[in-house]
């Protein structure tokens, strides 16, 4: 028995399709026969029956030829008319194309009985003719005319009528076999159009059939499979829903795959919620093991935090030490140096008042030697000054004997003028060379008392720099003792303060270390706090669904 939910997808989709495909083909089998009839009915009319007729028509047109011919004959051997061999010819031509092109007809129908039946009438009404006709020939021939004349109108018009009747007859009879074949063409024609719009119409039936009922049979079960779908995913997870499994299509593969992912989702479910009590109980010994270490570790951060805290006090009044022992060495070694700055100062200051005290006694010479030289120089000064005096009066003369002279002396008595003031200029500056003189003379003579006074203290100067250079190496003596000391207290500090520093580093590392517990404690608290929610989150999940 058909049922339809057995077949497959593809069975259902197939069936609409293939009536639709064998609709198609008797369509196109019906185009293709009404085509082929057409052609071959076609063919048949034109090549058969329009030439038949035309024939027919043509052998008609003959046979009365043929009567005039021997008419003609007849009158033109009564007149005595020339021609009567053309004449003959003529009659014996269209007789015999008569008979021809009929014959011609009746092998063109001979599938025909309508036609081919009229062909012994025919055949018997043309031999009675024909006969006829050579019997008035032979009449003619023998010069009988009017005896030929005679028969002829008596029994050939007659046979010549019932002859050309047989020709309209067979002329009718391939006409009305066209009409027929045309009317059986069109009957047929129009039958198969019938056929072919019957085919059409219930092709076009079976596609909407295909459109509109096809895909409500295939959709129908996937919309139930939806709606039950939907009722899992929105009904509160009931995980015990399962899908009808009726049907052997495809559709209801899909429902026993589903069914198959359901169970295993059921039995994953069961599994998850046994999992979560299994870890909502580990979370809770966690973090109970995580809140003690958490309180352990923050008492030994404390316990670090005070050793820390001494350990940083002693090494900074260890540095303290370090720094005033290193303040101390510094001082000893500044007033080191200064000593030893101290005593090459002074032995360089005994040397070099050594060489004052000698280049002062030099200096003494040298401005004795001065002060003789200066006074030439005064001397000098002197005769410069009385040529001065000599050359002033000289030009004072010449400006009066320039007067005298008048116009010619102009001249010379510019020159006297500019000589005038050459003197008084060279007078003014020997004043003022000799006033120099006077106050150079005038500092040589303090130079000389000073520098005298000075070499007396340069003596005094030099033994107090011998007896300060005496002190100032027992002072460098006392100050090198007291660096070594102190540089020794310096090592020692240094040495003690290392260990302090190594010893604060590894408390510093152990704080950090215990620092770095109580982050990882914070962490594993923070990460059993999640676990605790995640926990709560899969348990309220799993709660949801019904297993």
């Amino acid at each position: 028995m058909f049922n339809f939910e057995n077949m497959t997808v593809r069975q259902k989709l197939a069936v609409p399709l293939s009536f639709v495909a064998l609709l198609i083909l008797v369509v196109s089998f019906i185009s293709i026969s009404n085509s082929r009839s057409l052609a071959h009915n076609t063919e048949t009319l034109s090549a058969t029956f329009t030439e038949s007729i035309s024939t027919a028509l043509n052998a008609d047109r003959d046979l009365y030829q043929a009567h005039s011919a021997l008419l003609d004959l007849m009158l033109a051997e009564e007149l005595g008319i020339s021609g009567a061999a053309s004449l003959i010819e003529d009659y014996e031509e269209n007789a015999q194309q008569a008979n021809d092109r009929m014959a011609k007809v009746l092998s063109l129908t001979k599938d025909y009985p309508d036609v081919v039946s009229q062909a012994k009438q025919f055949r018997r009404d043309f031999d009675n003719w024909l006969q006829l006709n050579q019997r008035v020939m032979m009449l003619i021939s023998q010069k009988n005319v009017g005896q030929a004349a005679a028969i002829y109108h008596q029994q050939g018009m007659p046979l010549f009528e019932a002859l050309r009747g047989n020709y309209d007859r067979i002329g009718e009879a391939v006409k009305n076999q066209s009409d027929k074949i045309t009317r059986d063409s069109l009957a047929a024609s129009n039958q198969q159009t019938v056929y072919l719009i019957i085919a059409v119409v219930l092709a076009v039936v079976a596609c909407a059939v295909s459109i509109i009922i096809g895909p409500r049979l295939i959709t129908r079960r996937i919309n139930m499979l939806r709606d039950v779908l939907d009722s899992i995913s929105k009904g509160e997870g009931d995980l015990t829903q399962r899908l009808s499994t009726h049907g052997r299509d495809e559709i209801t593969g899909v429902a026993l795959a589903f069914n198959a992912l359901m169970d295993n989702l059921q039995r994953l479910i069961k599994l998850i919620k046994a999992d979560a009590v299994s870890l909502k109980d580990a979370e809770t010994s966690m973090r109970s093991s995580s809140d003690d270490v958490r309180h352990i570790s923050h008492e030994q951060r404390d316990n670090l935090d005070q050793i820390a805290t001494a350990i940083n006090e002693l090494s900074y009044a260890l540095k303290e030490v370090a720094d005033n022992t290193q303040d101390a060495l510094s001082d000893t070694r500044t007033a080191n140096e200064d000593a030893a700055d101290s005593q090459a100062a002074v032995s360089t200051s005994a040397a070099t008042v050594s060489k004052t005290s000698q280049a002062i006694t030099h200096a003494s010479s040298v401005i004795q030697k001065l002060e003789k030289e200066t006074q030439q120089i005064s001397s000098l000064l002197d005769v410069i000054s009385g040529i001065s005096e000599q050359t002033t009066l000289l030009a004072l003369n010449a400006a009066i004997e320039a007067a005298r002279a008048g116009e010619q002396g102009r001249g010379f008595a510019v020159v006297a003028d500019e000589v005038r003031s050459l003197a008084n200029r060279s007078q003014q500056a020997t004043t003022d060379i000799n006033e120099m003189l006077l106050n150079l003379n005038k500092g040589v003579s303090e130079a000389v008392s000073a520098i005298e006074s000075g070499s007396s203290q340069m003596a005094e100067v030099v033994e107090i720099s011998a007896s300060l250079n005496e002190k100032l190496n027992k002072v460098s003596s006392s100050v090198t003792g007291a660096n070594d000391r102190i540089y020794q207290i310096a090592t020692a500090t240094e040495e003690q303060s290392q260990v302090v520093m190594n010893l604060n580093e590894t408390v510093s590392a152990l704080n950090t270390l215990s620092q770095q517990v109580i982050a990882t404690v914070e962490q594993a608290g923070a990460a059993s706090q999640r676990v605790s929610d995640v926990s709560r989150n899969i348990d309220d999940n799993v709660n949801r669904f019904k297993v």
